[in-house]
């Protein structure tokens, strides 16, 4: 078993997995036909599949990996719902419960 095994993590398990892939359908298509070309031929385009399957969800992550470090990068009070709660007010004023109801979308129906 260590003979058909490939010492660095992520490659051996990539490669295990295509040759998982390949030997599955291989074994597929033989036990229910006897063409060993179109058998082959099956199992090339299985292999094939799943590094395109690979190759979608690397992207995929890359484009989610990429939009939560942009955004925590650019965090300002636009994307952060509690900012308010920090603002800074002038000495003696007082914050009450019903401050948020005077912004935004919300000061049309308290005016």
């Amino acid at each position: 078993m260590i003979v058909l095994s490939v010492p660095v993590p992520v490659i051996g398990t990539i490669v295990g997995g295509l040759i998982g892939c390949f030997a599955g359908a291989l074994l597929g298509e033989l036990s229910l036909h006897d063409n060993l070309g179109v058998g082959t031929k099956v199992s090339i385009f299985a292999a094939i599949g799943r590094v395109m399957g690979i190759m979608a969800k690397t992207a995929a992550a890359m484009v989610i990996a990429g939009s939560v470090v942009s955004l925590a990068l650019l965090n300002d009070s636009k994307c952060n719902p509690t900012a308010h709660i920090y603002e800074r007010r002038p000495a003696g004023t007082i914050q009450t419960d019903n401050d948020h109801l005077r912004t935004g979308a919300y000061a049309i129906l308290s005016a």
